[in-house]
């Protein structure tokens, strides 16, 4: 598998991620489950990869809370204002798996 892959796989991944975590804060479960459960798509969710945060309802609160939460789950410092400098979740997505994977590839550099 190539670089390209594995951040697109890392993307899919934290996308999805991030749908669940919109729609529990926004009360919004996935069609035909009771609730946000892991693996569901953006889709499922009636949210797109290109609905922008706003358009859900996210408030300046919720979206901090969504940039605590990201960077926690994915172990790398953020700015308190990622979720306005990448206001959908298909382009925080791609941010977070780049920073995910800059953060890998620093951290198995060797150290000279």
């Amino acid at each position: 598998m190539d670089d390209n892959e594995g951040t697109g796989w890392q993307e899919r991944r934290v996308r999805e991620w991030l749908a669940g975590k919109l729609a529990a804060r926004l009360g919004l479960a996935a069609e035909g489950t009771d609730g946000a459960g892991p693996g569901a798509s953006c889709g499922a969710y009636g949210i797109g990869p290109d609905t922008s945060f706003e358009q859900c309802g996210l408030d300046a609160v919720g979206a901090l809370a969504l940039a605590v939460d990201a960077e926690s789950a994915c172990g790398v410092l953020l700015e308190p204002t990622v979720a306005w400098d990448h206001p959908t979740i298909g382009s925080l997505a791609r941010h977070l798996a780049q920073e995910t994977e800059r953060s890998r590839a620093a951290h198995e550099a060797p150290a000279w």
